[in-house]
């Protein structure tokens, strides 16, 4: 596993641990999502307009088991976080608590100061993250789907910092010498950089 690899095995490890008890622990088991999926995609597949027929598209237990599913798997999502310290009891998000965690992790300092700056986009980004636009949530349902941006964007980060972390260790399998830049945390975010914008080709597509 990259994250295992990059958070040196056992600091890893012992979080993963901690989690997956805490998930284990706060797990309540909501409708199977294949069954779920495989009923919406008979129901889709299955459907021929009539127009003598008015019969809903979605049946009432289709639709009962859907948002059944949903709510258990956030309520699953809200209780391991809860326990872990990442969320206040009004389900805000602890960014102290988040901040210092990773401040007790035993890994390299440079691995550490990225994750810090990467963490640190990732609360602003949340900060501004408006879920409003389905229509007016209450403060708790806000924060729970910014706990879900943020644990979003975290994983996103934490990929990159490991990313350019391995491009460092790496850097002599990379010709750099038409690169003016000598420091090799430089050349790695560079080289990072233009790998992303290689393979997220897409991204930069307008359509």
């Amino acid at each position: 596993m990259m994250m295992e690899s990059c958070f040196e095995g056992e600091t890893y490890d012992q979080w993963y641990a901690k989690s997956e008890k805490m998930r284990q622990a706060c797990y309540v088991q909501p409708a199977d999502p294949d069954i779920v999926n495989t009923a919406v995609d008979n129901v889709i597949t299955s459907y021929k307009p009539d127009s003598s027929v008015k019969s809903p598209l979605y049946p009432r237990q289709l639709v009962d088991t859907m948002v059944q599913y949903s709510k258990y798997q956030q309520s699953n999502f809200t209780c391991q976080m809860q326990g872990l310290g990442y969320l206040k009891d009004d389900m805000s998000l602890d960014y102290q608590y988040i901040a210092d965690e990773l401040m007790n992790f035993p890994i390299p300092e440079d691995l550490k100061a990225d994750l810090q700056v990467l963490g640190g986009y990732c609360k602003d980004l949340t900060s501004c993250y408006n879920p409003n636009f389905f229509g007016k949530m209450t403060e708790r349902q806000v924060n729970i789907k910014r706990a879900v941006f943020y644990v979003k964007c975290d994983k996103e980060v934490r990929a990159l910092a490991c990313m350019k972390k391995d491009i460092k260790l790496n850097l002599a399998e990379f010709d750099t010498t038409s690169m003016p830049e000598k420091d090799p945390d430089v050349l790695a975010a560079k080289l990072l950089h233009a790998i992303i914008n290689v393979e997220g080709n897409d991204d930069l597509q307008l359509y």
